[in-house]
């Protein structure tokens, strides 16, 4: 669940749900869009989610886990929705303490790809493209020259911090366009001011940024999409953890093969490169202190996804500790079962995740605790699409309608439901001409 206000100022909370059945069959839909004309504080959240539960008949014993994108309104320790909702369950009889609650992972992606190093030359680099940007002649005849150069792309793109992968694309058309945006400063007489165009270790600087915003946003590309599961994501996340040890072992050993832009640019400037290796170093080593201080919530559980992604790669001490954790005691017994299953393990071979989980109904607690993590979400992708498309729904031109039509639009233009239309047709009764 997400909160965002649309262009009456009115804060919109929208809230998702992923639900499955003991077959494993997925559902992914818009459950409701509720106005939080009171103010956004947990509280009130709080007080919208639970109406909105009995709203549709959706029992707070069903509840796996909360999703939310981080906000104090959402996870604040004292007043946090996500933490009154607990408390207002446990004192129905519900067993809270097994909800799980996440920070988007997409979100937390995005806060961990930030780094200082190199803060100086980014923010040259938007100077640079804001110039040709804001004043419309510029922009024109930037255009124009681009046209006389055989470069890739044609034009600049402004960065807009709220956009994940904006930084990524400006970087690459920002390194495409370095001689005619040079050409451009030239002639329009503003070498002293942007004097650092023509400095070596500056450029190097830049194709690095370039090159490592382009490995981030391959990751940021793999975490978007529907469906998405925690343990798929989570994988990801660990997996780039592991690449950026590798690219800073590469990096101390002057080797950059995994960084072509900055290969380009030392094949003309190969003496730049030793005053800013350090520099390089420090970005991939504050990435790494990033990682280490985020993603808690979902390390805290990574044995358990690890169990629903490939149970033959837990040993059954850890089953224990995964056991103990959840509190089901039967857990580690039903495991040795699982594991022990010759036939199993052949299934898991030949099939995807969820139709090998399709297979394990004979062994309860198991497959419940797997339809559990399965029906995650790990991260609040589809709220931040539901608000792009109610922000085409609900613009200034429509700028009236009421709750009620908008909600109702923006479930049919964010349902993966299909219409049938050969049956909505055929209980028409055909109009003819008389």
């Amino acid at each position: 669940m997400d909160e965002s206000l649309d262009i009456n100022d009115t804060p919109q909370l929208l809230i998702f749900i992923r639900a499955i059945n003991s077959k494993f069959d997925i559902t992914e839909e818009l459950l409701d869009m509720v106005s939080l004309k009171n103010g956004t504080t947990g509280i009130e959240i709080k007080n919208a989610v639970l109406e909105t539960l009995e709203k549709f008949n959706i029992g707070p014993e069903e509840i796996t886990a909360f999703t939310t994108d981080g906000a104090p309104a959402m996870l604040g320790k004292r007043n946090g929705a996500v933490v009154l909702l607990k408390e207002t369950l446990t004192n129905g009889g519900v067993a809270a303490e097994g909800i799980f609650s996440y920070h988007c992972i997409v979100h937390q992606q995005a806060l961990f790809v930030k780094f200082k190093c190199l803060n100086e030359v980014m923010a040259n680099v938007i100077e640079v493209v804001n110039y040709i940007r804001a004043r419309a002649r510029n922009h024109l005849y930037f255009k124009l020259l681009c046209e006389e150069f055989d470069t890739h792309y044609r034009d600049l793109v402004l960065h807009t911090e709220i956009r994940w992968l904006s930084k990524g694309r400006m970087l690459a058309h920002f390194m495409d366009l370095l001689e005619p945006l040079k050409s451009f400063i030239v002639g329009k007489g503003e070498t002293s001011r942007f004097s650092f165009l023509d400095d070596k270790e500056w450029v190097l600087s830049v194709a690095f940024l370039c090159d490592i915003t382009q490995h981030l946003n391959k990751l940021n590309l793999k975490m978007q999409g529907r469906n998405k599961t925690v343990y798929e994501l989570y994988t990801a996340v660990r997996l780039f953890s592991d690449k950026l040890d590798v690219l800073e072992q590469s990096v101390r050993g002057s080797d950059y093969r995994f960084f072509p832009t900055v290969q380009k640019v030392m094949a003309m400037h190969a003496d730049a490169l030793l005053p800013c290796q350090s520099q390089f170093c420090d970005v991939l080593t504050e990435l790494k202190q990033n990682y280490t201080s985020r993603f808690h919530d979902f390390k805290d559980h990574s044995n358990t996804f690890l169990l629903v992604k490939n149970p033959f790669l837990i040993e059954v001490n850890e089953m224990k500790q995964i056991s103990d954790q959840l509190g089901l005691v039967q857990l580690q017994m039903e495991f040795v079962e699982l594991k022990s299953s010759d036939e199993l393990q052949r299934q898991f071979r030949i099939t995807d995740v969820v139709d090998f989980w399709k297979l394990v109904g004979h062994l309860p607690n198991i497959s419940r605790l797997a339809r559990r993590i399965i029906s995650m979400f790990p991260s609040t992708y589809r709220c931040e699409t539901a608000f792009s498309a109610l922000s085409k729904i609900k613009c200034r031109n429509r700028n009236r309608l009421s709750l009620q039509y908008t909600t109702e639009a923006l479930r049919i233009a964010v349902s993966s439901a299909e219409p049938n239309f050969k049956s909505l047709v055929r209980q028409k009764e055909c109009q003819k001409s008389h």
